[in-house]
C-alpha cells in the first residue's frame, strides 16, 4: 500500500515552500489504498518540477457493489495551482459519479459535462477501470490517455490499446466506448500518466522502456513493480507522474460464474449492453453466436428500458456449451408477442427472440420487486487454429 513521494533538493527555504506544496498535493490524493479482496493495490505519486511544485495528475480506488473496484488515474493539463484544484474537483466529481452506480462510460461522460462547466479551458486525460476480482473480468473508458500496461503470467506485457476517445474538456455530449476483456489469474494492471514514460520528450520510447521494466518485474508484487517503474523517471523530471499497481489474485475467493452488471435506465445502456457482451465473448465463442447473442441483449435492455425508470441488472453465464443472458428490472409486466406492421418501428423485439434464441422465458423476483427475461443459446468454444 506504499505510496512514494519524492522532494527535490535546494535551498532551506526553498525545500520549505516545496514541502508545503507537496503537502497540498498530497492531500488531494488519496491518503490510504483501501483492502480489495483479490486485487492487492500499491500506488506512486511522483513530483515534477513544475515551477509551483503542483501538478494535475492523481490516482483513485473506488470500491462499488458486489466487490467490485474502479481504479482511476488521470491528468489535468498544467504544473500550477489552477491544474491541482481542478485535479481535486474531477477526482471529486469521478468518485461521486462511480458510487452512484453509473457505468463507465457514463461515468466518463458526466465528468466531461462537469469538467465543461468549471471554464478553465484546460484538457483533462483519464482512464477508469472497473475491475470485477473474482471474475477477473475489467471494463477500460480512456478520455485521451495513455493505454493501461498489462503483464500475464504466460505472455509479453503489453498495452490495453481499448478503443479510446478525446480527452476532458474537448466538447459536450461526446460518448465513451467501453472495452471489457476477462484476464488470466495471477495477471498484473498498472495505470499510469504520461509522466511516467517521457523519455526526452519521445512517449513511444518511453513506453518501451515500460514494458520493458515491467517484464524484468516480479511477477505479482504490486510493490516491486512499483518501485521498478518509479525508477524509470528522471532525478528532476519536468512533470509529476503517477502509477496505480493491481495484481489480480483469486486465491481465497469464491468462484463466480456469471457477470453481473448493473445499468442506468437510459436508452445509451442497450449499447453498453451490447459492447459488454461483444467484448465479454470475443475469444469464447464463435462469431454466430456471438452476434446473435449481442443482438438479442440489445433487444432485452431497450425493451426493459421503457418499461421501467429503475436501474436494470444484466447477466451473463457461460457454462460449456450454453450462454445465459437475463435482463432484471422492477417491472411486474410480462413482456408479450404481439402482432407487428410492415410500418411498425417497434414492438419486434420479442419476436427476434423467440426466432434466435434456443429457449427464452421469464422468470419472476421471488421478493416480488419485478422479473427477469432471458435467452440461451447453444455455443462451443473458439478451437485455436
Amino acid at each position: 500500500m506504499g505510496q512514494n513521494r519524492r522532494v527535490e533538493n535546494g535551498s532551506a527555504a526553498d525545500c520549505g515552500g516545496r514541502s508545503v506544496l507537496l503537502q497540498l498535493q498530497q492531500a488531494l490524493l488519496p491518503a490510504r489504498l483501501p483492502q480489495i479482496d483479490g486485487l492487492p493495490l500499491t500506488a506512486r505519486y511522483l513530483p515534477g518540477g513544475a515551477p509551483d511544485g503542483l501538478g494535475g495528475d492523481w490516482y483513485d480506488v473506488i470500491p462499488l457493489d458486489g466487490g467490485t473496484v474502479a481504479l482511476v488515474v488521470g491528468d489535468v493539463a498544467g504544473g500550477d495551482t489552477t491544474a491541482a484544484v481542478v485535479m481535486g474537483q474531477l477526482r471529486s466529481a469521478v468518485r461521486a459519479y462511480a458510487v452512484e452506480g453509473h457505468p463507465p462510460g457514463v461515468v466518463v461522460s458526466r465528468a466531461n459535462h462537469f469538467h465543461l462547466g468549471l471554464e478553465t479551458g484546460r484538457l483533462a486525460t483519464l482512464v477508469y477501470a472497473m475491475v470485477h476480482p473474482a471474475e477477473r473480468i475489467v471494463t477500460v473508458v480512456r478520455a485521451g490517455h495513455v493505454p493501461p500496461l498489462l503483464a500475464t503470467p504466460a505472455a509479453e506485457p503489453s498495452f490495453l490499446e481499448s478503443t479510446g476517445g478525446p480527452p476532458l474538456g474537448v466538447r459536450p455530449g461526446e460518448v465513451w466506448r467501453e472495452s471489457t476483456i476477462q484476464l488470466p489469474s495471477g495477471s498484473t494492471l498498472v495505470l499510469y500518466t504520461d509522466g511516467l514514460v517521457r523519455d526526452e520528450g519521445s512517449l513511444d520510447r518511453g513506453m518501451r522502456l515500460l514494458l520493458d521494466a515491467v517484464a524484468g518485474a516480479t511477477p505479482g508484487e504490486p510493490e516491486q513493480v512499483a518501485e521498478t517503474l518509479a525508477r524509470l523517471v528522471p532525478e528532476h523530471p519536468p512533470d509529476d507522474a503517477v502509477l496505480l499497481v493491481g495484481h489480480l489474485s483469486t486465491d481465497g475467493l469464491q468462484a463466480v460464474t456469471e457477470l453481473r452488471r448493473t445499468l442506468a435506465p437510459t436508452p445509451e445502456s442497450a449499447t453498453v449492453a451490447r459492447w459488454l457482451v461483444t467484448d465479454l465473448l470475443r475469444d469464447a465463442v464463435p462469431d454466430d453466436p456471438r452476434d446473435t447473442a449481442s443482438l438479442l441483449t440489445t433487444e432485452l435492455v431497450s425493451n426493459a428500458i421503457r418499461h421501467t425508470r429503475d436501474e436494470l441488472t444484466l447477466t451473463v453465464r457461460l457454462e460449456g456449451d450454453t450462454l445465459r443472458v437475463g435482463v432484471s428490472d422492477s417491472s411486474h409486466r410480462r413482456p408479450q408477442l404481439v402482432q407487428v406492421g410492415e410500418r411498425d418501428t417497434s414492438g419486434r423485439g420479442l419476436h427476434l427472440v423467440e426466432a434466435l434464441a434456443d429457449r427464452w422465458g421469464v422468470d419472476p423476483d421471488e421478493r416480488g420487486l419485478g422479473k427477469t427475461v432471458w435467452f440461451e443459446l447453444a455455443t462451443a468454444p473458439r478451437r485455436p487454429g
